[in-house]
């Protein structure tokens, strides 16, 4: 199997080099592919495509320093990163001693000089006699605004993170980080053949014909369940009537919070064997922060189908959940949602 590509991402110079060195050494000697712009971006190659590809790695080593978290090159990877969906599950954060974020004050200075960055260029933009032929400029004033706007949410994410010192990781020589990231690569494969084959690639054990005619026994006991008892269990003992095929299909949907602006997007709700599932895509009003998904899970309805209610987790965010009710009124549907046990100030509505 081919390990998929890990990428780095840090600020020249100092501290993160070293560290930077170290992390390709032990990877390399794991036989592990590594990315990262010293070895891979070449003379004349474009800068903003490589930090793109970045954005859509599998894996992506953080080595957070000072000179990072002020860096309009390292914020935009980062931007590019949380762009492209599962923002936690794809970096692997290595935060130097020096970078002090562990007090809202300290993370405060820093939303307080990309503030001043934009402040600057904003001014020096409103001295010119015309806006005519500033390419390239305005991009970089929209940057620093979405880094302005998301700079204490991502420093609070990686405060939150048990990233350990950097000792640690050298008398360890980095075994937690690429540990963990091998772990996360691997669950993220997504199988192309039968559970069972897919069984025994991952544990390499016996062939799967050995274990053919327990599975043929597991699948028939599974299909008299699903036909027999299961759909007695939701409330209905026929499954052409039962009341969760109502709510079945694509959705357009929208949340309005009392603090955001309306976030719209989609929810997919599949009935198969007689449970119904469900996949949430929030698209949010600025472009940076882009989409999160959410999985719908131990959803119940009333006998008349008009009632739906469940839980949430962020698949993105793996410590936002929360649980939901929904009123369906022909092929429309409102309700709320909870966010962390929070009082239920989110607003659903949404239709086919």
């Amino acid at each position: 199997m081919n390990q998929p590509e890990v990428y780095i991402s840090h600020a020249w110079g100092g501290e993160s080099d070293l560290v930077m060195e170290k992390i390709v050494k032990r990877l390399e000697k794991d036989k592990i592919q590594v990315v990262y712009d010293h070895k891979d971006l070449q003379y004349r190659g474009s800068i903003s495509q490589f930090m793109n590809e970045l954005g859509k790695a599998k894996a992506v080593i953080l080595i957070i320093s000072n000179k990072y978290l002020r860096s309009e090159y390292c914020m935009f990877e980062l931007l590019q990163i949380y762009a492209n969906n599962q923002f936690l599950h794809r970096i692997f954060p290595v935060v130097l001693d020096e970078v002090q974020i562990s007090k809202s004050t300290d993370r405060l200075d820093l939303v307080k000089y990309w503030e001043t960055q934009q402040d600057e260029l904003e001014k020096k933009i409103r001295e010119l006699n015309t806006l005519a032929n500033i390419e390239g400029i305005t991009e970089d004033l929209n940057l620093y605004t979405d880094i302005r706007k998301h700079i204490a949410k991502f420093t609070y994410i990686l405060r939150d993170i048990n990233t350990l010192d950097t000792q640690l990781h050298y008398d360890e020589n980095f075994e937690s980080l690429v540990s963990q990231m091998q772990n996360a690569l691997t669950e993220r494969e997504t199988p192309k053949m039968s559970p069972l084959e897919w069984s025994e690639k991952v544990s390499k054990k016996m062939p799967w014909r050995a274990f053919g005619a327990l599975a043929f026994i597991l699948s028939f006991s599974m299909l008299i369940y699903f036909v027999f008892f299961l759909p007695a269990k939701n409330g209905s003992s026929n499954p052409a009537v039962n009341p969760f095929k109502l709510w079945n299909g694509k959705w357009k949907q929208e949340v309005q919070s009392t603090e955001e602006d309306p976030i719209t997007g989609t929810i997919e709700l599949t009935f198969s064997d007689n449970i119904l599932k469900g996949k949430v895509n929030n698209v949010y009003p600025d472009k940076i922060s882009a989409s999160t998904t959410n999985t719908l899970y131990d959803i119940s309805i009333n006998k008349s189908g008009d009632i739906l209610k469940g839980k949430w987790s962020s698949d993105d965010f793996p410590n936002y959940g929360g649980t939901f009710e929904w009123h369906l009124d022909g092929e429309k549907f409102t309700g709320y949602y909870t966010l962390n046990n929070q009082p239920a100030h989110y607003t659903w509505k949404g239709e086919k």
